[in-house]
């Protein structure tokens, strides 16, 4: 999400978003400067804006919290068609007692 403002002092903008906690994957630029977001009553969010005539730049990039699951479950998939394999070019799978 992009915003344009212009002032000329320093202000804090509140937006009428809600404010998700810190790391939570939302990021704020002013000019491609990286600002906190600030928590604002309790639900909106906020940034401290610098004077000027500027643009604010909202972004969403949430971090990888277990990346190594889909490699887990990618390793069993593989293994249970390899076993598979196994049964069927070793003529088991039709023995039964």
């Amino acid at each position: 999400m992009k915003y344009r403002y212009e002032s000329n002092q320093d202000q804090l903008a509140v937006f009428s978003e809600v404010w998700y906690g810190p790391n939570k994957g939302w990021k704020a630029t002013i000019n491609n400067e990286e600002l906190d977001i600030v928590r604002v009553n309790y639900i909106l969010r906020g940034l401290f804006v610098p004077k000027g005539n500027n643009e604010i730049t909202f972004s969403f990039e949430p971090k990888a919290h277990l990346p190594f699951i889909p490699i887990i479950f990618s390793s069993i998939i593989a293994l249970a068609m390899l076993y598979l394999i196994y049964l069927k070019f070793s003529g088991k799978e039709s023995q039964t007692s």
